[in-house]
């Protein structure tokens, strides 16, 4: 039995589909990129890390579908001194800037679904300056 994962990288806008659950998907584009992900259902999982830095202005951003909601915590670090964490009651979407909204190399975080339409987020955010939230 082959018990890995998926690994996909990532480095253009990519729709994602409920067959894509359980993958870890790796950023890889400095320009920034839109992942948007199915319609929510319950069990449905997915893993992001960052493997390329994004660049400012560009970001990276992860997108529900319209009446699709994230909530949870993801806790911005830009080094050993200082850390911030961010709640999402309500949002539809993450930005990571590569900056104080995050998605620098190392960022990881998994969305889960456990009610149609509700994500629920959980990881780690690396961000440089003044930490600021990356729910939208």
């Amino acid at each position: 039995m082959d018990n890995r994962i998926r690994v996909k990288s990532i480095t253009d806008d990519v729709t994602l589909g409920k067959n894509d659950s359980g993958s870890l998907f790796v950023l890889k584009s400095a320009d920034g990129l839109t992942v948007t992900l199915p319609t929510g259902g319950r069990g449905l999982f997915y893993d992001f890390v960052v493997g390329t830095s994004v660049t400012a202005p560009d970001k990276y951003e992860i997108k529900t579908q319209t009446a699709d909601k994230i909530r949870g915590v993801l806790v911005n670090s830009r080094d050993d001194t200082a850390s911030k964490s961010f709640v999402a009651t309500s949002s539809d979407e993450i930005d990571m800037d590569g900056s104080t909204t995050g998605g620098l190399i190392g960022t990881g975080f998994r969305l889960v679904c456990d009610n149609d339409g509700v994500w629920n987020v959980f990881g780690l955010n690396g961000s440089s300056g003044s930490e600021a939230t990356p729910f939208a």
